[in-house]
């Protein structure tokens, strides 16, 4: 089943009455979205005042002329989709979640006579390049719209800055080639609408019989597939979720859908040279992407899903030091009862009564309230070394148990996005000229089967892509996967998605929730950069010398080996 999504986003910096808003378009269309000076706190009052709508706003900066910014998405109730919820925000962007959809609203302010504000275009280029990295790490898909304040059809400084923030992305067409009427006459795009690859949209439809506003409207539809798991109210149940069965997988049906779409998408053989001229990149992320989107397609096709309970955990409140003295008491009295040969009366055994009862009475208000247990405030500023609390934090006196673990979760995350862009700047470093056609290494059909084969991991990487998407017997992947590493090779690049990984924090058994130490962080990487991995593992190792006091890095050799060998070489000396 599907949902006709409609959506107008326009600037209403010279708009003469605000008023229009609400007349034209606030209950025409699903979704409206509106940037620049006029979202102050009284115009944003004013759209707030039906009760029909959810709004989500960040009112314009004060500055030393004109208020600067200001951004407002406006949600029009549907009792069939899921209620909107906030994503990020800031002075550039308003990112709000719907589904599996995150809408960002944006505006991208520029002047070309001014330094200053060139240097604020990139600092919102970088801005967006982590939302969108953060979006696509959640499995999300992703709309931009608003005003970008460059013609991205057209090759620029500002628009180079802004097309690399996007691993893959779509240029929704629009019917006029211009969005901006200056008062003098002259006609400018610089209003756009850009999506992942997987949405399904109309053209975009410029308003241009709206004459009095300098920036025109511009509106599309979006088709929305309204899957229980991503856009319908569903109640779902916390204690199960679905997921691929490939035991029960029609493998016929599998291979036969993956070789129609594969027969579809366009190969950029340009890339199989070395000595090719431009961005590359972005070719091979379009190329990556396709491959996938077909393995996810023909996954929904011929694989069934089931659902798995999930795996239990002891809860963060087991760890309350309150309960586990109760316990150790009951314990140890129950011990004592057993040494004395369990008498029916007497001290021992009221002793033991009433210590196990106390543990229970307790442990079962633990449960009836379902909640962490508190931590004062002072311990919590001395695990994050800030005198500060954080504005997410609740503002009491204690805080839960569990703040812990969501502090340290962000932390692995952030961490995460930072070494991915450290990585990726080392390696525009190292490789920042192609290899000639002779240095290029070719890639054999059998060592990319073979590749394949040494996955282990049943993991599902940020694309959704597991092992066992590519174990199946389908020759014309195989051959696509073939091409794809040797494109790698030969333009000394890789695909965004490989330089990135889900990182997730995971308590260890018995440790205290309070310290870093306790949190072991396991990162799943991309299931096609393994592949990579596996291929060029040969040629590495075949090139790389070794010596006979090597131990590490080596296999069949461990720290037992450095261990004993060391042990030996002291007790040779001692004895001299």
């Amino acid at each position: 089943m599907t949902l006709e999504f409609s959506i107008i986003s326009f600037n209403i910096n010279g708009t003469k009455d605000k008023d229009f808003v609400i007349d034209e378009f606030y209950y025409d269309f699903d979704l409206v979205c509106l940037q620049e000076n006029l979202l102050t706190d009284s115009s944003i009052n004013v759209l707030r005042r039906s009760l029909h709508h959810d709004v989500f706003f960040t009112t314009a900066r004060a500055t030393r002329g004109r208020p600067s910014g200001g951004l407002a998405c406006v949600f029009k109730h549907n009792p069939n989709l899921v209620s909107p919820v906030i994503f990020y925000s800031d002075e550039f962007f308003l990112a709000v979640r719907m589904g599996t959809i995150v809408f960002i609203n944006s505006y991208l302010p520029y002047d070309d006579r001014s330094s200053r504000s060139m240097a604020r275009f990139a600092k919102a280029c970088n801005t967006l390049k982590f939302l969108v990295g953060k979006i696509l790490s959640f499995s999300l898909d992703y709309m931009i719209i608003g005003d970008l304040n460059t013609d991205i059809n057209n090759s620029s400084v500002r628009c180079d800055l802004l097309l690399d923030c996007l691993s893959s992305y779509h240029i929704i067409p629009k019917t006029h080639p211009y969005s901006y009427i200056h008062h003098s006459g002259s006609k400018s795009n610089i209003d756009h609408i850009i999506c992942s690859p997987s949405i399904i949209t109309s053209i975009v439809f410029v308003h241009a019989e709206e004459q009095d506003l300098d920036h025109l409207p511009i509106s599309l539809t979006l088709t929305l597939n309204l899957n229980p798991a991503s856009f319908c109210k569903v109640p779902q149940s916390s204690k199960w979720f679905e997921k691929s069965n490939w035991k029960k997988a029609d493998v016929p049906l599998y291979a036969f859908t993956l070789t129609r779409l594969l027969s579809a998408i366009r190969v950029p053989y340009h890339l199989l040279q070395s000595s090719i001229q431009g961005n590359c990149k972005k070719d091979l992320d379009c190329y990556y992407n396709q491959i996938i989107k077909c393995l996810k397609v023909a996954e929904a096709v011929a694989v069934p899903l089931q659902r798995v309970r999930r795996g239990t955990q002891k809860p963060i409140w087991s760890l309350d030091p309150n309960l586990k003295t109760l316990k150790n008491k009951a314990k140890f009295w129950l011990k004592v009862w057993n040494e004395c040969d369990r008498p029916p009366c007497g001290i021992v055994s009221d002793l033991k009564r009433k210590t196990r009862r106390e543990y229970k009475k307790y442990l079962k208000s633990m449960r009836y309230r379902g909640m962490d247990f508190p931590v004062s405030k002072r311990e919590w500023r001395k695990v994050i070394n800030s005198e500060s609390i954080r504005s997410d934090v609740p503002n009491s006196d204690c805080l839960p148990a569990s703040a812990w673990h969501d502090h340290y979760s962000s932390i692995f995350s952030n961490v995460n996005y930072r070494v991915h862009s450290l990585y990726s700047h080392s390696l525009s470093a190292i490789f920042s000229t192609p290899l000639s056609q002779r240095l290029c290494v070719p890639i054999s059909l059998s060592s990319v089967i073979e590749a394949i084969k040494k996955l282990k991991s049943d993991n599902v990487d940020n694309d959704g892509i597991s092992r066992f998407h590519l174990l199946l017997d389908c020759s014309p992947l195989i051959n696509h996967i073939h091409l794809l590493l040797q494109m790698c090779i030969c333009t000394s690049s890789v695909p965004e998605s490989f330089l990135c990984g889900t990182v997730s924090s995971i308590l260890k058994k018995g440790n205290s929730p309070f310290i870093c130490s306790s949190y072991r962080p396991i990162t799943v990487s991309c299931t096609f950069s393994k592949v990579l991995e596996h291929v060029l593992l040969p040629f590495v190792t075949n090139n790389m010398l070794e010596r006979d006091n090597q131990f590490g890095f080596k296999p069949g050799v461990g720290c037992q080996h450095a261990h004993r060998v060391l042990s030996s070489l002291l007790l040779e000396n001692s004895s001299k």
